[in-house]
């Protein structure tokens, strides 16, 4: 798949009619918009099947992570979705993702 195009105005205000947000809701629960100064490494990860939407936001809150100067890691699945991605890679001990996660925990 390409690089997810950022959401759109239009769209940002669709989303937030449809889950009835109001902009200070946005504001407040939005994890991209609380960006820490200081953090341990965060991995992100999402399935290639996900709807756009998803792998745009797994990319704009990567990039909000590395360009406020914090480590992360961004990882498309191939062939997952939000679902199977923790019954096939999260749960399974011999996956590059359980892997990746003990590792950071200081377990593996």
């Amino acid at each position: 798949r390409s690089t997810p195009k950022p959401s759109s105005a239009a769209s940002d205000v669709y989303k937030r009619q449809v889950l009835n947000l109001s902009p200070e809701d946005v504001e407040r629960f939005s994890p991209i918009r609380h960006i820490p100064e200081e953090a341990s490494e965060l991995l992100f990860f999402v399935g290639s099947e996900e709807t756009t939407e998803f792998l745009v936001q797994q990319e704009e809150i990567h990039q909000s992570w590395q360009n406020a100067g914090l480590q992360s890691s961004a990882e498309i699945c191939p062939g997952r979705n939000h679902i199977d991605i923790l019954i096939q890679d999260f749960a399974d001990p011999s996956s590059s993702m359980n892997q990746q996660v003990r590792t950071q925990m200081g377990i593996l």
